[in-house]
């Protein structure tokens, strides 16, 4: 099983969007995968619905998560 609980979005201080996390992370067969940018949920907020789709359409399995400062 592959797992990445700690990656970051452009929605703080990553380089990609919430939903080229998820092509990477299939595309690199990970099984589960967490979004955990600083201080913010935006990713969920805002992409919640596109990311929905996009994990429906895979085995991979997407968990919320944030780090705080």
């Amino acid at each position: 099983m592959k797992v990445d609980l700690h990656c970051h979005s452009f929605c703080s201080d990553g380089e990609l969007s919430p939903l080229d996390l998820i092509e990477k992370a299939k595309s690199s067969g990970l099984n589960i995968l967490a979004v955990t940018d600083h201080d913010s949920i935006e990713a969920y907020q805002r992409y919640f619905s596109q990311s929905e789709q996009a994990e429906s359409e895979t085995t991979l399995n997407l968990h919320t998560g944030v780090e705080f400062s």
